[in-house]
């Protein structure tokens, strides 16, 4: 809650009482809101998350764009004309009801949920340039799949600048092939190569592991697109979980 009926709604959500993400500032969105969505019993209390100073407070400014009229700025009880341009990107200026909200707040999860690259998943093999790889690899003749699988590798260590997304999920999906080799894997393999999945085993060469830990560092670097996309999507921890499985099992079998 803030000053002048505004309400913050946050970015990330929770259905935990007592656990907000207290202080982060990170909101979706900020409106007003009529007295009684506050009373409802659909929006209880979970948690307190004081302003940090007097301006903490304060909802941003929000546009008045009125048919007809120039735009507007409204900020703490004020309106004043808007500069060239300034209105743009803003919230607009209104009061919300319950009903309103909630359709907004499940509009925002949903929108939320489509961001996330490809297919809506973080597994290595779950985007569609990993899926594209996984075929090439289960594809080739036996003998040539550790080239592939080693191309894939030195491709991402020994990119001097940007790692493409595409480049980024085949060093990711040849890091966990690698891993599965590793006895009891406890890695998901529903979406790995179909020679994986049947429990077909490779015989590779020790270093291949170490290099997966370097291809795996690189794709986790802020140098990676694929990273780049996760944060923009809002479920960075997510993939980072994902890479931290297959690094474990990567270690736990050297």
């Amino acid at each position: 809650m803030l000053e002048d009926a505004g309400v913050a709604f946050y970015r990330t959500m929770s259905d935990e009482p007592g656990m907000p993400p207290i202080g982060s500032r990170d909101y979706q969105f900020v409106v007003g809101v009529y007295e009684d969505v506050l009373r409802s019993p659909l929006s209880p209390v979970v948690g307190h998350d004081p302003g940090r100073d007097p301006d903490d407070n304060w909802p941003p400014p929000s546009a008045i764009t009125a048919l007809g009229l120039k735009p507007r700025i409204y900020y703490r009880g004020e309106i004043r004309p808007a500069g060239p341009g300034e209105e743009e990107g803003l919230e607009v200026a209104a009061i919300w009801d319950l009903a309103d909200l909630i359709e907004r707040l499940v509009g925002e999860i949903t929108a939320t949920e489509a961001d996330r690259p490809e297919a809506l998943a973080s597994g290595p093999f779950d985007n569609d340039f990993a899926a594209d790889w996984c075929r090439e690899l289960d594809d080739a003749p036996k003998r040539q799949r550790e080239s592939i699988i080693r191309n894939a590798l030195t491709t991402a260590i020994n990119d001097a600048e940007y790692l493409d997304v595409d480049e980024g999920s085949h060093a990711m999906a040849a890091a966990a092939v690698i891993a599965a080799q590793r006895p009891n894997s406890q890695l998901d393999m529903t979406q790995a190569p179909q020679f994986v999945v049947t429990g077909e085993r490779l015989d590779l060469p020790a270093d291949v592991a170490s290099l997966a830990l370097q291809a795996l560092a690189k794709v986790e670097s802020e140098e990676s697109e694929l990273r780049g996309l996760w944060v923009e999507s809002g479920h960075l921890d997510d993939w980072l979980a994902a890479v931290a499985s297959i690094r474990t099992e990567l270690r736990r079998g050297s």
